[in-house]
């Protein structure tokens, strides 16, 4: 994504998760180095259903430019296999002018 400027950053997203049966979550990361490095945006957790609700977090004012978003799974536990899936329905980054 491109980020252009502006005094506020906020990352958007609108998308769910299945239910997890090994106490997985998610979370989003943001690199501003072309995937060198991740840092994590705090947000609340995705829903379990698609009720169109808008997750906001916020992001350091001074990034703009090309930004990588992933989403990371919070559970990396030796043993914890059960596959879980995130669907993403929209994300987009907002600056605030």
């Amino acid at each position: 994504m491109n980020v252009g400027a502006g005094t506020s950053k906020e990352l958007h997203v609108e998308g769910f998760r299945s239910s997890s049966t090994d106490g997985d979550d998610f979370r989003f990361e943001i690199s501003t180095n072309g995937g060198g490095s991740f840092v994590p945006v705090t947000m609340s957790s995705l829903p379990f259903s698609d009720g169109s609700i808008d997750l906001i977090g916020t992001l350091a004012s001074g990034i703009t430019g090309s930004v990588i978003v992933r989403v990371v799974d919070t559970d990396r536990t030796a043993g914890h296999q059960t596959f879980d899936t995130v669907t993403i329905d929209e994300i987009w980054i907002r600056a605030i002018p």
